[in-house]
């Protein structure tokens, strides 16, 4: 409970706004609360959802959401990050967990490394100082660290204190860079610096998208094994993944990736999985039954990891279940259809009805999609052009419809918008705003539509 007061009729504000040094503009959303006769309670529980997605947008493992309550006044104000603390150095071979905010006693954290170029060798714990038997807190960096890096420190999974993971390089940057694309992750992981070579996970990534058989997929397998615990987002390797369609399709085959990591990737790396385009998933099932041939497994053990992996796809997008025939067989027949002229002003009518009473609607890139609607009116059923009859209600109700087609291959999201927190997390408040009434069933209904279409 963050807040509870008596102030009977009057209207509060409560507003979470994202703060990083990597942005040029923060996300923010604001939310209006009605005081009554009760005590008014906000919950922080109640705004996880938002607080993890503004994080989701920016991999800056510093950024942190400030959370304001206000009614005539400022009453609260809250900054929520990822981490209870932080490592700062103590000496020159000695590092010490700092609480992040106010200064407060913690609980004694553990400490854990690992390194970067090999995620699959036994993890290394740090031993701790001690002073007349007692732990002091600070951490002694063992010497095999100064050879053969960098590496990452991080808590152990049994430690009640979360910190920020630290990357530990023994050498100048300098001394370690080497010219030239790498394809090798294990490699890449050992050239990679966050200011002198940010960018050398994404050749590795790519060559390993073309290739179930590459070394590359045992390294994400060991991140997956040894350090499942840690946010995505502290590891280049998976933020490059979320960055390539290609290689991320593979990814929920090869690493058989159940349902709950790909929300996991979703949530923690601001992937919108609509944005892989159909025919890319339908030609990734099928290479990956190939390679299933090639390596030997049996043609009736082929079948049920096929049929399994479908299912995880079948949840990553809404009514994807619909399409796993499509997946296996390629068959256009099999698609659901119905009638857009009928059924689409009447889910429209339904969801104005049903937030009839709601000021709120999200009305970010609506301007955007009503252009973009308008510019491709041709290629749609007529009914779409005129559907919104308010302009505050373009943005819901156009997205579904842009969606579709990015799933379908016939538009990517760099047509709407450009690559920033801002849009990033405006998107995910629109697909959000009601899914059951609109959003899931108009976006799969234009799924069909679109993949059953002759193409031009």
């Amino acid at each position: 409970m963050l807040f509870s007061g008596r102030e009977g009729g009057q209207t509060f504000e409560l507003q979470l706004e994202l703060f990083s040094s990597c942005l040029q503009q923060r996300p923010w959303r604001s939310y209006r609360l009605q005081g009554g006769d009760a005590p008014l309670t906000v919950s922080l529980f109640n705004y996880q959802h938002d607080i993890v997605t503004m994080l989701a947008v920016v991999s800056d493992q510093d950024a942190y959401v400030r959370l304001t309550l206000s009614g005539k006044q400022r009453l609260l104000s809250l900054d929520i990050c990822r981490y209870h603390a932080g490592l700062e150095w103590d000496d020159h071979r000695s590092l010490v967990v700092i609480p992040n905010g106010a200064q407060r006693a913690l609980p004694p954290a553990r400490l854990a490394a690992i390194r970067l170029a090999a995620p699959g060798l036994p993890l290394v714990p740090l031993p701790e100082r001690l002073s007349e038997g007692v732990a002091t807190g600070i951490f002694d960096i063992p010497s095999a660290f100064y050879q053969d890096g960098p590496w990452l420190i991080f808590p152990d999974v049994a430690s009640p204190v979360l910190f920020r993971p630290r990357l530990f390089h023994s050498a100048p940057a300098e001394d370690v860079l080497t010219a030239g694309p790498m394809q090798s992750l294990h490699e890449a992981a050992q050239q990679y610096h966050p200011v002198h070579a940010p960018h050398v996970m994404a050749g590795p990534i790519a060559a390993m998208a073309q290739d179930f058989g590459h070394s590359n997929w045992q390294y994400l397998a060991d991140l997956l094994q040894q350090l499942a615990h840690l946010p995505l987002s502290t590891f280049q390797a998976w933020i490059a993944l979320a960055a390539d369609p290609k290689a991320l399709a593979a990814a929920v085959f090869r690493l058989e990736l159940d349902r709950a990591f790909c929300e996991r990737i979703r949530g923690e790396l601001a992937v919108i999985w609509e944005c892989v385009p159909l025919p890319l998933w339908r030609s990734t099932h099928e290479r990956f039954r190939a390679w299933l041939g090639c390596v030997g497994l049996a043609e009736n053990y082929v079948a049920p990891v096929l049929l399994q992996r479908r299912a995880v796809f079948g949840a990553l997008a809404p009514r994807f279940e619909d399409l796993s025939e499509y997946l296996d067989t390629g068959d256009l027949r099999c698609l659901p259809q119905a009638p857009i002229a009928f059924v689409l002003p009447v889910w429209y009518q339904t969801l104005r009805q049903a937030h009839s009473d709601n000021l709120d609607w999200p009305t970010q890139l609506g301007a955007a999609l009503g252009a973009w609607i308008r510019r491709h009116r041709h290629a749609l059923p007529p009914v779409v052009s005129n559907l919104s009859s308010a302009g505050f209600t373009d943005a819901v109700t156009y997205l579904p419809i842009f969606m579709a087609h990015v799933s379908t291959g016939q538009a990517t999201l760099a047509d709407l918008l450009q690559d920033n927190a801002v849009q990033k997390f405006a998107l995910k408040q629109l697909t959000d705003f009601d899914r059951a009434l609109w959003y899931d069933p108009v976006y799969a209904l234009f799924v069909s539509y679109l993949l059953a279409r002759p193409q031009a």
